[in-house]
């Protein structure tokens, strides 16, 4: 039996990517930035890929794959 928390998670997790809604930048964003971004961050001093895709609850190879 499913877990209600798994669907949920999923849903949570997926709904993002499948939406492809368009999310304006928070700040300047560079020109050949692709149009369909669905979340943004603006960087901080101190700030590392582990820490931001930490925030996000992805691994750092997810993240990484998200960003190139």
């Amino acid at each position: 039996m499913i877990k209600v928390t798994n669907v949920l998670a999923l849903l949570f997790t997926a709904l993002p990517l499948c939406s492809a809604y368009l999310e304006p930048p928070l700040t300047t964003a560079d020109p050949s930035t692709v149009s369909d971004c669905s979340w943004w961050v603006v960087v901080a001093s101190g700030d590392t890929c582990l820490s931001i895709a930490n925030a996000r609850t992805m691994s750092v190879a997810d993240f990484s794959a998200y960003v190139s």
